[in-house]
């Protein structure tokens, strides 16, 4: 289990695609999207995990110099787990689930724990509100 879903081969990345901003690199959350060892269960827990995720960057946005900067570095990863959360809905017949966590994640910030833990810190540390 990571923070995003689930790798089947930590510490051993292999990008699927190449950006000059993500680096698959076990370090980053944002790199195991592009990694071929990246993979997500189609239940409750990974669903709220990249759910989660998705909900911290756009809390984020507002910090960014601008727009353009915050999707210069951002789009990518959201454009992702959007892809992701797609294929979910309609290759594994998850529509309600993922519909449901992501009312439940965005209007009551129920975020999966270790994604709660990183917003609190970023909040505690006054990066974010």
């Amino acid at each position: 289990p990571i923070n995003i879903g689930q790798c089947r081969s930590y510490g051993n990345p292999t990008s699927i695609v190449e950006y000059d901003s993500i680096k698959s690199d076990c370090l980053q959350a944002e790199g195991c999207l592009f990694c071929d060892k990246y993979c997500i269960h189609a239940d409750e827990v990974d669903i709220r995990k990249i759910v989660s995720l998705k909900f911290v960057i756009k809390e984020s946005r507002y910090i960014a110099k601008n727009e353009a900067h915050y999707l210069s570095v951002f789009s990518i990863v959201l454009d992702r787990v959007d892809n992701i959360l797609t294929q979910l809905k309609s290759v594994h017949n998850k529509a309600d689930v993922v519909e449901t966590i992501e009312l439940d994640v965005f209007e009551n910030e129920n975020l999966s724990p270790y994604w709660e833990r990183k917003l609190s810190v970023l909040v505690d540390m006054g990066v974010l509100k």
